[in-house]
């Protein structure tokens, strides 16, 4: 008889522990579009994509902590980068100055940590990301991007979300080379900058 009660206690302990860390980690995946620009370039938003997943660690109710690994495309559409041309003529140096319009490809893969603070079905999430660059190395030497990541989310059903979230990079990513005014050299850099639309699938 106790060894019955002693099974069945464990038993009882066991899946209610297995259906407490079920409820506490549910990893996901998510996707959808990115509409991404480079700022101080005059450009227009690229459309491109993003995915990824999700290890949501729900610490209370309405709190959950959620790393993230995502491939993400970024750059920009008819991005107008300056340059200076020197030139040297008979001894001294000449520097010339102009535009030039070009698309801008860049990827990178995103490793996030967001704070998701929910409300009944909705949610606003905060949190920053380390980006590692995947495409686009010709055009800059920041191989990485810190980024800040806001957005809010809204549960469709039990395991489906949809979401919208703005991705802010803080390291300069394109470097439009310097700007020559009253023999002052002045520096005007761009950073990524994108908004995402998109579906997250919690298993």
């Amino acid at each position: 008889m106790i060894k019955k009660l002693l099974f069945i206690t464990c038993l009882t302990v066991g899946v209610t522990a297995s259906s407490y860390a079920q409820k506490k980690f549910a990893p996901g995946v998510r996707g959808g579009l990115s509409l991404s620009t480079i700022t101080n370039a005059e450009a227009d938003f690229k459309p491109g994509f993003y995915v990824g997943v999700q290890f949501p660690i729900h610490i209370v109710k309405f709190y959950t902590l959620q790393p993230e690994l995502n491939y993400t495309m970024q750059g920009a559409k008819n991005a107008n980068l300056s340059y200076i041309r020197n030139s040297w003529n008979n001894g001294w140096e000449s520097a010339n100055q102009g535009v030039k319009s070009e698309d801008i490809n860049l990827s990178y893969l995103d490793i996030n940590v967001i704070n998701k603070f929910s409300f009944k079905k909705f949610n606003a999430h905060v949190g920053p990301g380390l980006a590692i660059m995947t495409e686009g190395k010709s055009k800059t030497d920041f191989y990485a991007d810190l980024t800040f990541n806001v957005g809010v989310g809204y549960q469709l059903m039990d395991k489906l979300e949809v979401e919208a979230r703005w991705r802010q990079g803080v390291v300069r990513v394109v470097d439009k080379d310097d700007y020559y005014w009253d023999n002052y050299w002045s520096n005007n850099d761009s950073f990524n900058s994108s908004f995402q639309i998109g579906l997250t699938y919690t298993f």
